[in-house]
């Protein structure tokens, strides 16, 4: 079943750079609380929203009916894809809360590596919830480039395996973004995102 809600950026670069403050911070909090997995997901949907708001095009790749499609992509728990489906619209406060660029997010699930139902109509974005094996991961990295779709993964190795956006453990929590993905799918990204990622590539 679809999920259906809604997620926001107003005033960018103020509210990334507050972000990163708190991600920093909210890691270091939570280091008992949760199995780093669970850290790096909660963790990635933030910085993935932001993402998506740092995209210059974001306006063109709404639905028929003014929605931003975002699909969440797991192996086998599809339990674990809804749960944090609903935490990712739950993200942010007040007008904030459900909005990218003013726009409403709508939520699907799937575990189709070719997105075969997305052919047509590409979501706005791509998030990974579980861990893939390389060819998985190999199809969603071509269906992104190929369709222009920021794809994301909040664990460590796949973003210099060719995903687009993840993130950066360090002494600060950063944005990841592969540049060679980024320069192929032709996404046009923010400058000032972009100047606060750490970066892999050319």
């Amino acid at each position: 079943m679809p999920i259906h809600f809604v997620t926001g950026s107003h005033n960018f670069r103020r509210l990334l750079s507050l972000l990163l403050l708190l991600l920093s911070c909210a890691w270091t909090l939570t280091a008992h609380a949760d199995t780093m997995e669970e850290r790096r997901i909660r963790t990635g949907l933030k910085l993935f929203r932001s993402l998506l708001a740092a995209d210059q095009d974001i306006e063109s790749k709404k639905t028929h009916d003014d929605y931003l499609k975002i699909v969440l992509i797991y192996a086998n728990n599809s339990a674990k894809a809804e749960f944090y489906g609903r935490e990712l619209l739950e993200l942010g406060e007040g007008e904030l809360q459900a909005r990218v660029r003013g726009l409403p997010i709508r939520v699907e699930i799937s575990n189709d590596f070719a997105l075969s139902k997305y052919q047509t109509a590409p979501p706005a974005g791509i998030f990974i919830i579980e861990k893939l094996f390389d060819d998985e991961l190999k199809q969603l990295i071509e269906f992104g480039v190929d369709k222009q779709v920021v794809l994301f993964s909040p664990f460590e190795g796949d973003v210099s395996k060719g995903v687009l956006g993840g993130l950066a453990v360090e002494a600060h929590i950063k944005p990841y973004i592969n540049l060679q993905t980024l320069a192929e799918s032709q996404i046009r990204i923010k400058a000032f995102f972009l100047k606060v990622a750490k970066t892999y590539g050319p």
